[in-house]
């Protein structure tokens, strides 16, 4: 709404879209990248600790982590149900590096929004933007590194 300038109210939208979603998340219909899933193993069997700290609501995460039998990948999830303020607010981050019980600047945050790259620095994280065809065309410039691909990022991590 912000990016095009539209004169809606974002929360009347969100009130409309999220019941919608939920449904959609509880489908099973929802594809996951797959190099998302490659990226997560790999990420995994490098030893380390994944949380989601996603603008969705947990239980839309987790329905569709479950359907896609990834939940196990991730010590922590945090949705917006569970913090009092989104992101660009740091909280969502900060709320998973403390059930992770490291500090959060030994966090690195994979994101490919604005606003979570914005969160995670104001939470003292490193941030990772990664540009995806959804995400195509935004400025992930303020990231400390962009990746243009998920692909890139798992031919990254697998070097190190």
């Amino acid at each position: 709404i912000s990016r095009h300038n539209l004169d809606l109210d974002p929360d009347y939208i969100r009130s409309l879209k999220d019941p919608i979603y939920s449904r959609y998340c509880r489908s099973g219909e929802i594809e996951v990248f797959p190099e998302a899933v490659r990226l997560i193993r790999l990420l995994e069997g490098k030893g380390y600790t994944l949380a989601v700290a996603s603008g969705s609501y947990s239980s839309d995460i987790l329905a569709i982590l479950n359907d896609r039998s990834l939940e196990h990948y991730f010590r922590a999830v945090i949705g917006k149900d569970m913090v009092k303020e989104r992101k660009p607010d740091p909280e969502t981050y900060l709320k998973a590096a403390t059930l992770l019980k490291v500090e959060p600047s030994e966090c690195v945050v994979i994101e490919d929004a604005v606003k979570g790259i914005i969160s995670a620095h104001q939470a003292g994280m490193k941030a990772i933007g990664v540009r995806t065809d959804v995400t195509e065309g935004l400025d992930l410039s303020g990231a400390d590194l962009v990746a243009d691909s998920l692909s890139e990022l798992r031919e990254l991590f697998a070097s190190i």
